[in-house]
Parts: C-alpha cells; structure tokens; sequence
C-alpha cells in the first residue's frame, strides 16, 4: 500500500484539496482524448519533423505555436477537435477517483470533456468557468463544484490557449483572474494529477503562484512513478515547495478518497457552533461568530471578503462608523475563514498589538507561551497546521492608545512576518475611514499598506428588506410589507445606516403587544416614526434606571468617549479614576452597580482584554451624543489622559518619551489626574529625563507602589548623565537611609560629573577642587608642535608652522555653574543672564558656565589665582590647540581630539546633539577627550582664550605664540553645541567676538605656566 503523506489524508478529510488535472491519462483517439504527449507526436509528423528530435513533455507549446503560425487557428482548433473533442470519450479510472475529490473546485489545463463528463458520471453538475488570460466566460454561476479550465475549452474555441505565447501569458496572469479562482489557487491544498515533471503547463502554473506575494498552501504532485532521468526534477520541485508522492495512482486517489468527508467538513472542527437569540436585533451591539445563523444581509461581501483576505497578506477593511463591520467580520467574515481551512484570532489594539496578539494565540495553545515576545519568532513557534489569518478589530484603537514610538515598532514587526515566506499568516485590519489616513503612519516599512482594501458600505434597500423578514422570522413573528417600504424611505439615505435599522428593530420587537405574531405599520407610527425613536433611543434605555444613579450613568458614560470623541476602552479602575467620575464621588458598590444596569440596557458591553474586565460603549454612535454632555473643562483633561496612556505604552514597549511640550501638558494638570502604578513609573521616568517636578512626582510613585529608590538605581546606572544628575539632586536632599548606596554607587560613575556630585555629598563641599575627583588641571609638556592648519576648510586657520610652548597647566573640564557660583558668592560679581535669583538651575550646576563676558572670565581666573595660590589665567590659542589636539606620543596633531575623522559621538555639536549644554566629561567615556586627557574641547561650549583674533596665524612667532598685541575681537576655541562639524575642530580659528560678548554658546577654562607656579 501507498503512503499517502498524513498532512494530504487530513486535508481530504476536510475538504480542503482541489485536484488539478493534466491530460497524460487520456487513452487516446478514437476511444478517448488523445494526450498531450500524443498530440505533439502528431503536430510534429504534420509538420514534418523527425520523431527522434520531439520531446513530448516539452514541445507540446512550441508545436501548437508553429503549426497555428503555417497553417491558422481554424486549422488547429479542427485538429483538436479531432484528437480531444469526443463528446463521449472513455474516461480513465483514475480521473473518476479524481473527480470525486472535488467538493469545492476542479483545475484543468486540458482543453478537452473529459473533466465534465467524468463528474456528470459521477452525478455532480458543475458551475463550469472556462478561462484564458484575457477573458472568462461562465456557462453558470449558480452551482458548485467550479470547474476552472486554465487553457480553455474546446466548446468555446477563441478560449484555447495551448501555444507558447498563451501559456506564457497564462503563467503571468495571476492579478488578472476572477477573484475566485485566485482564491482557489492561492487559498486551498492543490494535488496535481496526471503531469510528467517535465510538463510546460506543470511549470507555467507554477510560475502563476509563484507571482503572487501570498503565502499558500503545500501542493502535491501524484505520479506513478519517476525514472530516472527524472529523479533530478522530483528534487527541483520539492525545493519549489511540492511533495512529490510516487505509487501506483489509483492506489493513491482510492486513500484520498476515503479520507474525504462528503459533506465537506469544516478545517475548523473547534469552530463554535450557533446558538440561538431570542433577542436577534442586537440594538447598538454587534454580532458574534455564534450569531452567524441570524446575521442576514451580507452574505455576497462576506463571501468576498474572506476571498480577498486570503488571497492577500494585508487587507484593510474600511467603512464609517455605524456601518457594521464588526458584525461582518464577526458573524460572516470569521465562520467563512473557518470553512476555508484557517485558523482565526481577533484582537483588539486594547495594549501593545504584538501583546495582544501574542496573549491570544497563547490561549489557543492552551496557557503555552514562548521565550520570546517577537511577533515573527512567537509566530514561528506556533504549533497548528493551519494558516492563520490574524484580525484587528476597530484599528483606529491603535492610533488612540498607542504611541508612535509603539507605532513604529509593531509595523517593523508586521514588515519582518510579511518578508517571512515560511509563515503562513494573513493580516486584516478593521478600521474607520475617517482614520483611514492614519495608516501612512506605518509606511514605512508596510508600503502600498492600502494595496488590498475592502470598503464597508451602509445596506441597500435589498438588503434591508432580507434583514427584517429574515430576523422577524427567527423570533416568529410576521412583519408588514408596508413597514419594511416605510422603514426603506425613511432610513435611506445614500443607503441605510445598519445601527439606525437595529435600534428601530429593536425599539419595533420590544413594544411587539404580547401574544402579537405580527408587527405591523400602525405601531411604527404610534412610536412617532424613525425621528422619534433614534432621537428617543438613549434617554428611554437610561430612563429603566434608578433616579440617584442617572448622574452617576451620564459621568460613567461620559468617561467613556475619548478625546478624538470615540468610545474608549477602560477597566474599572481606570473608570474609578477619571477626573469625571471623581467629581461625583462615587463609591465602589454604585460604581459596580452602574456598570451593571448600563450592561443589562446594552448601551456598554464588556470586552475582554488586558488580562482584565474591560468596558466600553455599545457603539460609536453613543460617543457622538455622549460628547454633547461633556464640559468644557473635561475635555483638554481627555487629551491629557490620552496623551498619558499613549505615552505608557511608549516607554513600555520602547522606551520613547514624549516631547518636552507634550510632557509640560501633563505636568500643568498633574493635580487634576489619578494614576495607575504602570502610569506613574512612566511619570517618574519622564520626570528625571525632563528634570521637572521630579519630587512631586516620586512622592506621586511611591503612593501608587512604586519603588521609586529601586527605579533610581537602575536610573543611576543606564541613564543619560543629565538623568543621574536629576536622580542625585533629588536623593542628595532625601532623609531616606538608602541614599547611602546610591551616593556609593555615584561614586563609581563612568561619568565625572555624577562622581563630583556623590562625592560633595558625602565629603562636604570643595569646589576649587572638583569635589576631590580627579585633579582640576592637566599637565601638558613644553615642547613643539604644528600650530594651524593648511586645510581650507577651516577658515583663518592658516598657516600650519612648527611653534614650541613651555610646559603648561589646564583644566580637564571647562568651568562650571557650581563653580563659577562660588565666584559670584565671594565677590558679587554679576551672575549670568539665564540664573535665577543670582543662582544657577540647579540641573546644570555641573554644565559649563556660559552667558560670560571675555572680562568676567579673566577675573574669574584672578579670583581664583587668589583662593588657590596658582597664577591662573587664560589660554593662549596656541596652548588650547595644542591640549585639545597633539599626541606628545605619537607626536602629531589631529583635527579633533580623537582623530582626524568627526565622529558626533565623542563631542556635543549641533550633530547629533541634544540641541543644549551637557554635563562637563559627558563624552569622556566615548573616547572624546583629547591625548593629553582633556575633555570637551570639540562642541559644548566655546573656550575664550586671551588671544585677540587675526584671520590667520603669524608664521614668525614661533616661541609662545601671544596672537596679536591689539584687536578688536578676542579669540574663542573648540565649537559649541550648536554648532557644525568643522566649527567643532581644534583647528577651527573662526570664531571671533568682542569681549564683552555674552552669550549662550561661550564658557571657558583656566590655565596656568608651570614655570610661573612653582
């Protein structure tokens, strides 16, 4: 006996194979169709060629194609007649097992009867579709199985495409085809039948697959047996994605078969089954794929729908608001896919959609998960045999909830599971057109993301019509011609609104009089027509409650409309804590029972998500008359708690702030919001990035269970120095004994100015020392060294020349706040423009100070020659170039302190930059300081030096170079944080201003003769 592969029985079980039929099988002419190798036999003693030089398998096209070219198609289509138009041919065993597989559809690409025949032999009439790469003809469309002739069919002879170039054309047309065939041949388990591998037409069908970017199903190919010469090719197709299965092929199709279930059993045997509602208009509810048997009206888009789904990796469903696309994919769209042999999961974008996803498909696998939260890898590893299509139900969620840090991470996700051929996965996302634009948000990567699109329309009067008889029926009662007419003219408008149509079916069945068996126009009329009812629905459902809990329902119903005036999802909680629901002070008990007559009146339902009860409005519909409630006041305080939940699952997921302005709204309003534990961990983070607030909102952490002393260790030891700095300013003034181990962990710090920060903490404060670091100033060596630079493209730096310095002292960092502080303090001197009060913010107390004169620097260093008894002063231009940029080892000098290449990684430019000052040494662990071991000499700030500016060096001083003995400007050294890449060289001699500039852009540094000091 012959093993027929496992996964080929399971999909005959199921229904799901569609057999595709060559014509090697056929006896030949006068008791049957004569076969493709035949034919060419034939085609090549007509046209006198030697028998030895036709290959059958192969020259079946080009034979077709020369003799229509010397003797007319009239002549071929005669001769096919002849040898394959036997009205009543013998057919083949093999071909009636074969047959019989179709439950669905039969392929063929001969042009002969013997497809039809056999399946009226076995007493299956047929929708037959007969089809060439140009046209498609149809001899019925009400029947199935289809019968899909790929090469036409001699009955409708313009439709035979046997010669090279049709075929051709064929293997190219795969965008071009009905629909449903594309469906068929993409979506279902093609068993190829009757085809030697070498067959042109077995290569030009695979060639139409292969054109399409969709995933599809494995195929086979049954053949009796493979010589030799043929054992190379089986290899070839099975690299293409086929089995090939070798046997005895009636032994074969009798085991498909079997296996075969003639009623054509559903691929999804876990499928919930329908049940019934006595309750069938849903009012402003949707349906659900166990309603599917009383979801009536769209039967034809649902059936169209599942086939573009299939047929494509990402489809975006698209409709207004009210439309009822939920319902369609719920109750018509999902039960269809089932059908067809794919698994399903719908989602909602309540989260993160890779969570979401991932939380779904672990519930199928029972509570399993994966190592991994990577949408492809967690994909890869999921263990059922069937494709998957994956629904996001109401995407516009996403673009609610979801950051664009979030955004962008999901659609690299996406991107990376579409290239991915070995997933079978389908993508549809169910979404509203006034969002629609939105979804350029994902391209890039998901490009052309509007490729394959199905548009959501409101029902015709057609529709309308099945729906109520259909649904009136299901309860047992009879509804009035003359309503449904009424109902048609009232509703319509470009079509009618399915939301407007369940609310008066359900305002209609419930005011039914008891006993009634029919519903009739008068009642319509007596409940004031649609105007009334649709102007009635809300008041009447909310009027069934108690008067003490309206206000209470209004403030629940008005939480739940989000800022862009659609329904927001919210659990409990998070209803408990919005600023709507505070203001009215509700308890917990009424809160709960709220909830629960607002469900039972189906204006909310609950959904499930986020591993929590979730409620939201039963419709959009509701947002928009809701909305008209909500005060003035509330409505920037929605932004604001959008924009806070949207920025959560930013930096949960990816670790993105929101932009300063964004930040500032949350903070303006802190005191008017509630937080969640994950909200204010996000809070707390936000605060010390932005240095803002950061002892309001820890003291806000730690009542929502954050360990905030937890959070700014780990803060101390990942994060940007600004972040550090903003975590030891706050702990330095903390009473908490665990400020200990963080100042000791400070003290370790890649970074100097965190160091200088711990250590004043812990030992007092010395700030002509530097908080007992590392020393204040760096020796440089006296020596020579080439000054200046040839290069033009740092202007005013020429010549380059050989000049000898004497040994030289200099700060290791520029001058900072802190320090320039002490200064202003002792001797009252003026303090920079941007201090507060005469005193620095205190985030930038370890930034170089700037907003100084050229003069106040000088006295900085007289004042401080004083205090520390070292003859300090400026740099000359020459000492500076020198610290900032030669190797006394390798004795060379570099435009940059690291090299002689920019690298906006080892200095603070406008490149790359935060766009400010960063903390002194900031760059020192990236290798940014100089050989000589001095730090931001290439952007942060500019450097005065005591040299007047020339444009130009002069050549002849060549022994401690003083620059020019007058001027108008003074010289400043090293580039800023605002500026560009050459601006930031040591080399760079451009920068010029007179020296009473002050400005945000120029600090400086001390120096001193080491002759001079000792």
């Amino acid at each position: 006996m012959v093993d027929v592969p496992r996964e080929l029985l399971e999909a005959a079980a199921v229904a799901d194979v569609v057999p595709v039929l060559g014509d090697a099988l056929n006896p030949g002419p006068p008791e049957g169709a004569a076969s493709g190798d035949q034919l060419a036999l034939l085609l090549g003693a007509k046209l006198n060629l030697p028998v030895g030089g036709i290959r059958p398998a192969k020259d079946l096209p080009i034979l077709v194609s020369q003799y229509e070219a010397l003797r007319g198609r009239h002549a071929l289509i005669a001769l096919l007649r002849q040898q394959m138009g036997a009205p009543d041919p013998v057919i083949p065993n093999e071909l009636l097992l074969a047959v019989r597989l179709a439950s669905q559809a039969l392929i063929t690409t001969s042009v002969s009867l013997n497809a039809e025949t056999a399946l009226r032999r076995i007493g299956n009439a047929t929708s037959t579709v007969i089809i060439d790469p140009i046209a498609t003809w149809y001899t019925s469309q009400e029947r199935q199985p289809w019968l899909i002739k790929l090469a036409g069919c001699l009955s409708q002879p313009e439709s035979v495409a046997l010669s090279s170039d049709r075929l051709m054309r064929l293997s190219t047309s795969i965008d071009q085809l009905e629909l449903m065939v594309r469906g068929i041949l993409l979506t279902k388990t093609l068993v190829f039948i009757a085809y030697g591998l070498g067959d042109p037409f077995l290569e030009a069908l695979h060639t139409l697959l292969q054109m399409s970017s969709t995933h599809s199903r494995r195929r086979y190919i049954l053949t009796e047996e493979i010589a030799d010469d043929e054992r190379v090719i089986a290899r070839v197709w099975e690299s293409r994605g086929y089995e090939v299965v070798s046997g005895p092929l009636c032994a074969m199709l009798e085991q498909l078969v079997d296996a075969s279930d003639p009623a054509g059993r559903s691929i999804a045997a876990v499928a919930p089954q329908n049940v019934h509602s006595l309750r069938p208009f849903k009012f402003l509810d949707y349906y659900t794929e166990q309603e599917s048997k009383i979801y009536f009206g769209r039967d034809d888009e649902a059936e169209s729908l599942a086939t573009i789904i299939a047929t494509n990796p990402l489809t975006v469903i698209v409709g207004p608001s009210g439309v009822g696309k939920t319902s369609l994919v719920n109750a018509g769209l999902i039960p269809r896919l089932h059908a067809k042999g794919y698994d399903t999961c719908t989602i909602r974008a309540l989260d993160h959609p890779t969570k979401e996803i991932l939380n779904a498909l672990r519930l199928k696998e029972g509570g399993e998960g994966w190592a991994s939260e990577d949408l492809r890898t967690a994909l890869s590893s999921y263990t059922r045999k069937r494709p998957l299509v994956v629904t996001i139900d109401q995407f516009e969620e996403f673009f609610l909830r979801v950051g664009p840090g979030a955004r962008r991470d999901f659609a690299e996700q996406l991107y990376a599971c579409l290239r991915d051929a070995s997933l079978d996965i389908r993508l549809a996302f169910v979404i509203r057109d006034d969002f629609l634009h939105h979804l350029l948000e994902l391209s890039p990567p998901l490009d052309k993301i509007l490729r394959s699109h199905f548009v959501v329309r409101r029902l015709s009067r057609g529709q309308v019509g099945d729906v109520l008889k259909k649904i009136f029926q299901e309860i047992g009662i009879e509804i009035d011609p003359e309503l449904v007419a009424r109902l048609m003219e009232d509703l319509d408008d470009d079509g009618i609104d399915p939301c407007q149509l369940q609310i008066i079916g359900h305002t209609l069945q419930r005011e039914i009089p008891p006993g009634s068996s029919s519903v009739k126009a008068e009642l319509y009329g007596t409940l004031g027509g649609t105007d009334a009812i649709l102007a009635r629905y809300l008041d009447h459902t909310l009027d069934v409650l108690a008067a003490e809990l309206l206000p209470v329902a209004k403030g629940v119903l008005q939480c739940m409309v989000s800022a862009d005036r659609t329904k927001n999802v919210m659990s409990t909680k998070e209803i408990a804590r919005d600023v709507i629901t505070r203001r009215l002070d509700v308890s917990d008990d009424i809160l709960q029972r709220v909830l629960h007559d607002l469900m039972q009146a189906r204006v909310i339902r609950s959904v499930q998500g986020r591993g929590e009860e979730v409620f939201e409005l039963a419709h959009d519909v509701l947002a928009a008359k809701v909305w008209g409630w909500i005060e003035p006041r509330d409505i920037e305080l929605k932004y604001v708690r959008q924009l806070l939940q949207q920025s959560t699952v930013d930096w949960r997921q990816v670790k993105i702030l929101p932009s300063r302005p964004q930040w500032e709204l949350v903070e303006r309003h802190r005191e008017e919001l509630e937080f969640s534990p994950s909200e204010a961990l996000f809070a707390l983070h936000a605060a010390y990035h932005y240095d803002s607030g950061v002892t309001w909102w820890t003291a806000k952490a730690e009542q929502c269970g954050v360990d905030v002393w937890a959070e700014c260790t780990r803060m101390l030891g990942t994060e940007s120095p600004p972040v550090r700095l903003a975590v030891l300013n706050w702990a330095v003034g903390s009473p908490n004994a665990r400020k200990t181990a963080l100042l000791e962990l400070a003290l370790l710090s890649e970074y100097p100015a965190v160091r200088r920060v711990a250590r004043r903490a812990m030992f007092g404060e010395t700030p002509r020392h530097a908080g007992g670091d590392e020393p204040v100033f760096v020796d440089v060596p006296g020596g020579d060294f080439l000054f200046g630079t040839d290069d033009l493209r740092f202007e005013h730096s020429q010549p380059c020349h050989r000049v000898t310095v004497s040994a030289f002292a200099i700060q290791r960092y520029p001058v900072t706040n802190y320090e320039y502080r002490a200064f202003v303090r002792a001797t009252g001197h003026r303090a920079p423009d941007h201090w507060e009060g005469g005193e620095p913010p205190y985030r930038l107390m370890e930034h170089p100070v700037v907003q100084v004169s050229w003069w106040d620097a000088t006295e900085y260093c007289a004042w401080f020659a004083a205090e520390a008894g070292l003859p300090t002063r400026l740099p000359t231009a020459a000492e500076w170039e020198k610290a900032a940029g030669w190797d006394p080892l390798k004795g060379t000098q570099s435009y940059w302190s690291w090299g002689n290449t920019f690298d906006p990684a080892k200095g603070n430019s406008r490149v790359g930059g935060p766009g400010s000052t960063t903390p002194i040494g900031q760059y020192t662990p990236a290798s940014g300081d100089s050989p000589c071991g001095v730090a931001d000499m290439c952007g942060n700030t500019f450097d005065w030096v005591s040299d007047w500016w020339a444009p130009g060096h002069d050549p002849t001083e060549v022994v401690d170079p003083q620059g020019p003995p007058t001027g108008q400007h003074k010289c400043a050294r090293g580039g800023s944080w605002a500026g560009s890449a050459e601006g930031t060289s040591v080399v760079s001699n451009k920068y010029s201003l007179s020296p009473g500039t002050r400005n945000e852009y120029v600090g400086f540094r001390m120096a001193y003769t080491v002759a001079d000091a000792s």
